[in-house]
């Protein structure tokens, strides 16, 4: 996994882990700190006062990675991570899948889904030609496929039938363009889902490129819903794509619902999501919400899914912030070589850089009122409806929720955020290399095997 996942991953993290102080800043020994609010808040269950999580994490992240720069392990080349993507590819197959009672749909309708989420990837890279999903059990038809024009900056989209169910995907990052889009997390309403977008906000980013694609084939698939029988609609994608998948629901489940749209016309169509590693996409303000309102976001929960594998961080985006500092704190001693590319510093020089940079990171932003504002906004999102999680790939899926961040998740079972962080404890895997394993996995291990596709 390429160092940038790290990169953009440390973007997300409260300031405890990213931003720490030096054990003798003069910030971190405040004990009345405008800081504490919010902190303790986000950090309920993981620490006792915010100083102790200061002070601890910059000692931890000074000592850890001063001693790994002296240490033997070595970053992998490209070569070597393409190997463990292709080990993956032909090794990660899940034992079980996931229940119609998790997802909503039958078992060969997740599968679809899993393998449009993969085949946008190679439809994007020029692995394969076009999209096709066809076994000797169930045809499928492609409608949609590709952004021609704006390849370079718009996931792929694509839209198929099985039968009378319509999947809809959309790729996830791959490119620079993408990345911006993944950041681009400032919660807005839409005007697709007019009544509803005072309580209910949406990724903006992912959002906007959801729009995009609903609106330029929206004639082309509510024909195709029509003509075909359509009973249902399922919107699907990993990573990114499954952010846009989430969203793609929560758009048209609105819009079927709106007399003034041309999707009325499919007011006997459901609409889902089942997506993979996907992000959280949703933010729901609870203040002046009305019975309608509440009635469209009880629909949403109850047809929404996304699965989620063993320390993926992505799902844990935007909001579950603790997961994600356990998760550096555990990678902190092999970032090192991934910075140096192999070659190393001497241990002074390292140790005294990341003191400054602390120092720096806590006096102008830590205690910028502009980082813990976006820091709290964050942690309002949540996944909508189920999410379906596997603790490996022999293990049968359970069924969590996400209750949010400032609920009391510690002891709690059943609640996304009371699955914790899982060291990696294997001995020719690294938390870098195993995180990025996590991520890929799902729309691997539940599609359907190459040899079975026309």
């Amino acid at each position: 996994m390429k160092f940038a996942f790290i990169a953009s991953t440390l973007a997300l993290l409260p300031a405890s882990a990213a931003f720490a102080a030096p054990a003798n800043s003069r910030a971190a020994l405040r004990t009345a700190s405008s800081l504490h609010g919010w902190f303790s808040d986000l950090f309920d269950d993981r620490i006792d006062t915010v100083e102790e999580e200061i002070i601890a994490t910059a000692e931890r992240f000074q000592n850890t990675i001063t001693n790994d720069i002296k240490g033997t392990f070595k970053a992998p080349t490209p070569a070597q991570e393409r190997e463990n993507e292709m080990n993956m590819l032909t090794e990660s197959n899940f034992k079980h899948m996931p229940t119609k009672a998790q997802t909503g749909v039958e078992e060969h309708i997740t599968r679809f889904a899993a393998t449009l989420s993969q085949q946008t990837y190679d439809l994007y890279n020029g692995v394969i030609p076009k999209i096709a999903m066809s076994t000797d059990q169930h045809e499928v038809e492609v409608i949609v496929e590709g952004q021609s024009l704006f390849k370079p900056t718009n996931p792929t989209f694509a839209a198929v039938v099985c039968g009378d169910t319509m999947i809809l995907g959309w790729r996830g990052t791959q490119n620079i363009a993408d990345g911006i889009n993944d950041f681009a997390f400032s919660p807005c309403g839409n005007m697709a889902i007019r009544k509803h977008a005072k309580n209910v906000k949406m990724h903006g980013g992912m959002a906007s490129l959801c729009s995009n694609d609903i609106v330029t084939h929206e004639e082309t698939l509510i024909a195709e819903c029509k003509k075909r029988g359509i009973k249902e609609i399922v919107t699907t994608g990993h990573s990114l794509g499954g952010g846009i998948g989430q969203i793609g629901h929560t758009i048209l489940r609105a819009q079927i619902q709106d007399p003034n749209s041309p999707w009325s016309e499919l007011k006997d169509v459901n609409v889902r999501s089942v997506v993979f590693c996907a992000p959280m996409t949703t933010v729901i303000v609870k203040d002046g919400c009305s019975d309608e309102t509440s009635k469209f976001i009880e629909e949403i929960d109850q047809n929404s899914c996304v699965v989620v594998y063993q320390n993926d961080l992505v799902p844990r985006g935007y909001g579950y912030l603790s997961f994600i500092n356990d998760f550096v704190d555990d990678a902190i001693p092999y970032i090192g070589p991934y910075l140096m590319d192999g070659k190393r510093m001497p241990s002074y020089f390292i140790k005294k850089g990341i003191e400054k940079l602390a120092e720096f990171a806590e006096e102008q932003v830590l205690d910028a009122e502009a980082f813990q504002g976006i820091v709290s906004v964050l942690s309002n999102y949540v996944h909508p409806g189920k999410i379906c999680f596997y603790k490996d790939e022999f293990a049968k899926p359970i069924t969590l929720v996400d209750k949010g961040a400032f609920d009391k998740n510690s002891g709690k079972k059943g609640t996304f955020r009371s699955v914790k962080y899982e060291p990696v404890k294997k001995k020719d895997q690294n938390p870098i290399e195993g995180a990025s394993l996590c991520h890929g996995a799902p729309r691997i291990g539940i599609m359907y095997d190459e040899e079975l596709l026309h």
